[in-house]
């Protein structure tokens, strides 16, 4: 081989090599999560937004876990990250070894909605799923989340966001867990396909049972066999969710996204 030739290869080896490296790399992000709650930020239309992040202790940082990402309601909307000693959050601090996976709690701004919904309490505020999308694209990009598990779930406000964000973005989620919440007739098709867990206090004033009877009745409609569950509790009002999240069952399902 002549010295040209000789060069030539070695420069090309050199850079296969490279390439080969090149890819694993950019795939590993520059994000390590801790055990445990932390705070975690990223951009929203531009503009930096704070959100907390539940890592299982004592994991095996190299496995791919499950994902959760929750919702919360409409009083906890904001920026000092409250929204986390409600609801998901008050219930991984009352028992955080049920939950085997990441969750990720977005926030709300003030003046937005998780989704534009038609209800009274709705009028007069933006759509705010740019915000659902920027929390489930970062956890993809920075965590190592197993993407045959992810379930969206979330209470009220969240609720809605739960089933309307969620036929939206049904590609990237496994299941679906909706608490006093609603959502769009129209999305039943799409929201067949995946399990559903639907949870409702039957005395509720503040969002009416019938609006998850409604959607249920309505995925039944497009498939008779979907996997759905609808839980009522009897003579329960809105505040459906503590129950609801300290059903080990429930738990159990916002990871596996199987309905047992």
């Amino acid at each position: 081989m002549s010295r040209g030739s000789a060069l030539a290869f070695s420069v090309l080896t050199l850079l296969a090599a490279c390439a080969s490296e090149a890819t694993p790399r950019a795939a590993v992000s520059d994000f390590v999560p801790s055990d445990g709650m932390q705070e975690v930020r990223y951009l929203v239309d531009g503009v930096e937004r704070r959100a907390t992040l539940f890592a299982p202790p004592g994991r095996d940082p190299h496995a791919k876990l499950p994902l959760v990402v929750y919702l919360h309601g409409m009083g906890e909307r904001g920026d000092a990250q409250e929204h986390v000693r409600h609801g998901l959050g008050k219930a991984i601090a009352a028992a955080p070894e049920r939950f085997r996976g990441f969750v990720l709690m977005p926030q709300c701004p003030k003046d937005r909605l998780w989704v534009a919904a038609d209800q009274a309490w709705a009028r007069g505020l933006a759509d705010g799923s740019s915000h659902i999308d920027a929390a489930i694209d970062w956890a993809f990009a920075k965590l190592p989340v197993d993407r045959s598990r992810v379930t969206l779930t979330g209470l009220s406000m969240g609720g809605f966001g739960t089933l309307i964000a969620g036929a939206r973005r049904a590609a990237d989620l496994s299941a679906l867990c909706a608490i006093c919440g609603g959502g769009r007739v129209e999305d039943a098709a799409v929201l067949a396909t995946r399990p559903v867990w639907l949870v409702h206090g039957d005395a509720d004033r503040t969002v009416p049972v019938q609006q998850s009877r409604r959607i249920a009745d309505a995925i039944r409609a497009v498939r008779a066999d979907a996997p759905l569950r609808l839980t009522e509790y009897p003579g329960v009002g809105h505040n459906s969710w503590d129950r609801a999240y300290a059903d080990p069952a429930l738990i159990e399902f916002l990871f596996s996204g199987e309905l047992r």
